[in-house]
């Protein structure tokens, strides 16, 4: 009995120890699969992770350089808007400047135009006044060219109004008459008696100086 115990125990292991090391077999499969999905796992995360920082850092680069751009657009765009501001204010000035200006200029031109109206009423009165004087008169400035002459004159001395511009001289035989009364300053002078056609008439010349300065003579006929 006791023999055969002892082959029975020989002939079949223990049941504990076979479960116990089937039960280790399969907790070590069971480990080392487990730890090499995680190991997998992990270094995927890991580069994704990455990965993703990598995008975050370049996001951020092209938000600073984004930010940079936009604050040198800001400063160009507020010295642009400055500089109009000053042309705007320029231009206003200029505007209030002209219309000072243009203020100014018609009231000179109104003054001119008053001025001319004046001098064409006095050179209308004057041109009458000639026409209606018989006494014969040549008016001549400086260079002894004919300005203007009465109607006697006109008569006596066969002046025409094309005669206008014409060298008294070339009418009157006078010219040392003429040089000596200029020589004398702005004074009336006569003449000797001088012979028109068949009359004998004396001659008076009163230098005078017109408003612009220019020197101008008045020449009077009238008989001896």
């Amino acid at each position: 009995m006791s023999g055969a115990s002892k082959n029975s125990c020989c002939l079949f292991p223990p049941v504990r120890h076979i479960i116990s090391s089937e039960h280790y077999g399969v907790d070590a499969r069971g480990v080392t699969g487990v730890s090499m999905d995680s190991r997998s796992n992990s270094g995927e995360e890991r580069v994704a992770n990455e990965s993703l920082r990598e995008e975050l850092r370049q996001l951020s680069r092209e938000l600073d350089s984004a930010r940079e751009k936009l604050r040198l657009a800001t400063g160009e765009q507020l010295e642009n808007a400055r500089a109009l501001r000053d042309a705007v204010e320029h231009i206003d000035a200029t505007r209030n400047v002209l219309t000072s200006v243009n203020s100014e200029l018609r009231d000179t031109r109104k003054r001119l135009v008053d001025a001319n109206q004046e001098l064409r009423n006095a050179n209308l009165d004057l041109a009458v006044i000639l026409g209606c004087i018989d006494v014969p008169i040549v008016l001549v400035g400086r260079d002894l060219l004919i300005r203007s002459f009465t109607e006697g004159a006109s008569k006596l001395l066969h002046l025409e109004a094309s005669d206008t511009g014409r060298s008294v001289l070339e009418v009157l035989n006078i010219r040392e008459f003429v040089r000596s009364a200029a020589e004398g300053g702005l004074q009336t002078r006569e003449a000797p008696v001088i012979a028109v056609g068949e009359n004998r008439y004396v001659l008076r010349i009163q230098w005078y100086k017109a408003e612009n300065g220019e020197e101008r003579a008045l020449l009077l006929l009238h008989e001896a």
